[in-house]
């Protein structure tokens, strides 16, 4: 109980990121591999610099929590912590750049299955898998806009609790 109490809302913030990221990465290797995803998407084989970007991203974030949980002081302390800060701003990115790099990888397949004319989107919806394929491409779309928020909103708090001053003196007296 003690270890929780003791997590900041940062690091609350920053778990629910990497849990994000973790669905997103699945959510994205399914799609790639999906012959359905191949053909509505023109690609065939796994983006290697998303892949890289979300793997990034993923251990950032665990480095921010692992990094988090030790509070050191002095100037090992500082330089610590403007490591976690130059991290979240770095994770801030991450995501943003996945998103942008998986949506060019699949719009065109949505635009065609979604928008076209109805003689050509009635027969891509009744090929089978390309609805699947289409619906999970939206969801690991999704899936990386959710984590780049929590990522940058996670980054507006303060790693480490703040000490309050008077408590410290008290203790000192």
């Amino acid at each position: 109980m003690k270890f929780i109490k003791k997590q900041t809302i940062s690091t609350v913030i920053t778990l629910i990121a990497l849990v994000f990221a973790i669905v997103s990465i699945i959510l994205f290797s399914i799609n790639s591999k999906d012959s359905a995803a191949q053909g509505l998407f023109n690609f065939t084989s796994v983006d290697s610099t998303l892949m890289a970007e979300s793997v990034l991203e993923i251990v950032f974030l665990a480095l921010i929590l692992a990094l988090s949980e030790f509070k050191i002081g002095g100037l090992i302390g500082s330089i610590e912590e403007w490591l976690i800060w130059a991290i979240k701003i770095i994770v801030c990115v991450l995501p943003v750049l996945a998103l942008i790099g998986f949506l060019s990888l699949r719009v065109q397949g949505l635009a065609n299955l979604y928008f076209s004319d109805e003689n050509i989107q009635a027969t891509m919806q009744a090929t089978p898998g390309y609805m699947e394929a289409a619906s999970l491409a939206i969801k690991s779309a999704v899936m990386y806009g959710v984590t780049a928020v929590l990522a940058c909103v996670a980054a507006f708090f303060r790693p480490y609790k703040k000490v309050k001053k008077e408590a410290s003196l008290e203790q000192a007296a």
